[in-house]
């Protein structure tokens, strides 16, 4: 089964990003209620990146969010691309749909943002599977506080997880 990856740019893609999103908040953090969830789907729209996967039929069964962040560090501001929100329909859930997702996005964000060298990972600390995945791409560098709780940060240069998924070509 074929999987197409590629960025949410008109009303329609963002309309059906939204829905998909709304159907499957309680995935993403038990907590998440209509309110947030439209919240969060507002900044994400107006200062990210959506990237949708489609089956072979069009129908939407997986997204991932990211955005560009600003960095202090010893060597200065640096340009972060950050995705905090990943979901998958649970028909579909599994490495290949991750792995391909992340090889669309790191190569995304290498065309179209060459400034973010670096990659961040974030999953809700609570989140065994997605803080093993993400482990596996990256390293976990610290957390952070969310309005429901503990996330944890993965990062790596997009080069470093664009070898790692290497150990995935066969999917």
């Amino acid at each position: 089964m074929a999987i197409r990856y590629s960025l949410c740019v008109t009303d329609d893609d963002f309309a059906r990003a939204s829905l998909f999103i709304l159907d499957n908040r309680r995935d993403l953090h038990p907590a998440y209620d209509v309110l947030s969830t439209v919240s969060m789907l507002y900044q994400s729209i107006a200062e990210g990146h959506l990237v949708k996967a489609e089956n072979e039929a069009g129908q939407l069964i997986g997204l991932s969010i990211y955005q560009l962040r600003k960095r202090m560090d010893e060597k200065g501001e640096r340009t972060v691309a950050f995705a905090g929100i990943a979901a998958a329909d649970r028909n579909y859930r599994g490495s290949r749909i991750f792995v391909g997702g992340l090889k669309y996005m790191t190569s995304t964000i290498k065309e179209k943002h060459p400034e973010a060298a670096e990659f961040e990972l974030a999953a809700f600390s609570d989140n065994r599977y997605l803080c093993e995945l993400y482990s596996k791409f990256a390293r976990k560098v610290g957390t952070e506080e969310h309005e429901l709780g503990e996330m944890s940060i993965y990062r790596a240069t997009i080069d470093e997880i664009r070898t790692r998924m290497k150990a995935f070509d066969r999917l």
